[in-house]
């Protein structure tokens, strides 16, 4: 018959989750707004980068159309204003040359009009005549060149306007080209986010859409650890509870931290599952040595943690005519004793009441000749004890420790 001996420990009850370690902060590089890209260049994950080094490098055919065609645009209306220009350049200039034309015939009819005294009066009317039409041409012609000037002005203002036009969608789109390629701004260790898309981390080939994150740069001085849990799990797992860490890449590296973000909502496991997981985070607060981000983590969640108390295996204790019993080794034959328990898990139980340390359980149920008396509680210890049985997580009775010792209740069992 294997036996127990019963001592005073610490109750402990854990779930075990895998997660990944992952730093606190972070700068994330992601896809630029406006578009969807093909991910052309993408570093290898877990490369160490210097601050201004390129990690990913988009390409979007489109954006590049546009640019090469807001360059074009712009070299034609830098050529429109170059022959706008010399065109007004010509027309200003036959007119300057009418003009001077103008003021030469004038000037030569006036020479003329200095022998009028010897003139009939017909050629004097003549002359006067030819006078009065020099003078209205050289006023039309004065008109005209103001017009003109103003004309060329407006016409210059307009195919410069055109020109800045241009150069601003030419810069427009350069800068757009320009943030397709991902340069890092801090030193640190580079690494793939995860799709959209697949769900897995990102890849060259794949399509990314803004605002989806493409790499990640972590600050290494403050890591935590991300992981999912079911929605059994989830219920008994709090915010401030102690977390112990083991990294498979890191043999004889431990640490410890705590809870510090449960998500409210699940996630579906896959698409239309019914199985829902929830996010968690814990904080890594003392490690011996700091995992790096990327690695992946054992957490020991610690559910309960209750010191000195009486702790036996949960295969020792039998339900018996709605009663808790356990077989006590006395001689060569084993008592049935009652016992009322406490907090439990799937394989240690509290018992609260009923035991002794230096008692010797059989963990298995004897036969029926190995059984001696039974030895039940005392009344008055089932009467406290009734007003504080309660019903825990798996649905069978127990009470709490805290509960028990502040009623003050004996151990010790009496003899039926």
């Amino acid at each position: 018959m294997l036996t127990y001996l019963v001592a005073t420990s610490t109750f402990s009850e854990s779930l075990l989750a895998d997660g990944t370690v992952e730093a606190v902060n972070s700068r994330t590089l992601v896809c630029p707004e406006s578009d969807e890209y093909n991910i052309k260049f993408l570093i290898d994950d877990g490369t160490l980068v210097k601050a201004g080094d390129t990690v990913c490098i988009l390409e979007n055919k489109q954006l590049v159309d546009q640019y090469e065609n807001a360059i074009k645009n712009l070299e034609l209306s830098k050529a429109e204003y170059n022959k706008i220009q010399a065109d007004l350049a010509l027309d200003l200039a036959l007119l300057e040359a009418q003009v001077k034309n103008n003021e030469a015939q004038t000037s030569i009819t006036n020479l003329d009009s200095a022998q009028l005294q010897y003139a009939s009066p017909t050629q004097k009317k003549i002359t006067e005549l030819e006078l009065k039409i020099a003078q209205i041409q050289k006023e039309k012609f004065e008109h005209k060149l103001s017009a003109v000037k103003r004309i060329n002005q407006f016409e210059i203002r307009k195919a410069e306007l055109r020109i800045r036009q241009n150069e601003n969608n030419v810069k427009r789109w350069k800068e757009q080209l320009l943030q397709l390629v991902l340069l890092t701004p801090i030193d640190g260790l580079a690494m793939r986010s995860i799709s959209w898309v697949t769900g897995n981390k990102v890849i060259e080939g794949e399509t990314a859409y803004p605002p989806m994150p493409l790499i990640e740069i972590p600050d290494l001085s403050l890591m935590r650890l991300a992981f999912s849990v079911s929605e059994t799990e989830y219920k008994r797992i709090k915010v401030g509870q102690k977390v112990e860490y083991t990294f498979d890449a890191m043999p004889g590296n431990s640490a410890q931290g705590s809870i510090t973000y449960r998500s409210s909502v699940g996630r579906e496991l896959s698409r239309n599952s019914k199985v829902k997981l929830f996010d968690m985070q814990a904080s890594i607060d003392t490690a011996a040595v700091l995992p790096g981000a990327g690695l992946s983590a054992r957490a020991r969640i610690i559910i309960t943690q209750i010191p000195d108390t009486i702790v036996v295996p949960t295969v020792a204790i039998f339900d018996e005519d709605s009663t808790k019993v356990v077989f006590v080794k006395h001689g060569n034959r084993y008592n049935k004793q009652e016992i009322i328990t406490a907090e439990s898990s799937q394989k240690e139980t509290i018992v609260a009441a009923g035991l002794q340390p230096g008692d010797v359980l059989a963990l298995a149920h004897p036969k029926a000749s190995q059984v001696g008396k039974f030895i039940a509680l005392p009344a008055d210890v089932k009467q406290k004890l009734s007003k504080l049985i309660r019903t825990n997580s798996n649905g069978t009775d127990s009470v709490s420790p805290s509960e028990v010792n502040s009623a003050a209740l004996p151990q010790q069992p009496i003899t039926d």
